[in-house]
């Protein structure tokens, strides 16, 4: 038997031989393709629309279940939850890291949220929110990949909130805070250059 590489892809060819009662002897040359698996791919956010990384083999998880039908590139969540994406190329598969998504069919985008200074350049960026009573909003910050790289709730008190959110510690690169109250949401763009 010997080995033959080539790139990621391994080939094993192997020689296989019989013998039987009346003295017959067979041999065959059998070549077995092991191809890896496909890479992990990643989910980005275009509009409503959850995308991606993958053209073909997708298969659009929510909270780990796979949804019926949902097998394209890209898919337009309906509820909240964690959504992910699993591509199965050849019988190998790879699955995504979970992309939170309010999916707010039901919720009111609250236009009284901004971020300022964005791009930041210095390690802190003000996230002012307007609201109309005290409320706790759920604050999660994510990388491109959809990656969930900070979570946390907020006491806010009616009118406007002015919150500190440090960010010294991440890469230069574009993020999504995304923000939800009782019966709102928002999502905007981080930049930290």
């Amino acid at each position: 038997m010997k080995n033959l590489f080539f790139a990621t892809i391994c080939i094993w060819a192997f020689t296989a031989s019989a013998a039987w009662a009346q003295s017959c002897v067979g041999t065959a040359n059998l070549a077995v393709t092991i191809v890896p698996p496909p890479s992990i791919p990643t989910i980005t956010v275009s509009g409503d629309n959850l995308v991606s990384s993958s053209a073909t083999g997708n298969q659009w998880l929510l909270n780990g279940t796979p949804i019926a039908g949902a097998t394209g590139q890209s898919y337009n969540p309906t509820q909240a939850g964690n959504y992910s994406v699993e591509v199965n190329i050849d019988g190998c598969t790879a699955t995504s890291s979970a992309l939170f998504s309010t999916a707010a069919t039901s919720l009111q985008l609250n236009n009284s949220v901004s971020l300022h200074p964005n791009p930041s350049t210095i390690g802190t960026t003000i996230c002012s929110i307007a609201t109309t009573r005290n409320e706790t909003a759920t604050v999660l910050l994510f990388d491109p990949t959809g990656k969930l790289l900070y979570q946390t709730a907020w006491s806010l008190q009616a009118g406007s909130n002015d919150i500190v959110l440090p960010i010294q510690q991440l890469s230069k690169g574009m993020y999504y805070l995304q923000l939800r109250g009782e019966n709102w949401y928002n999502v905007q763009k981080l930049v930290k250059q």
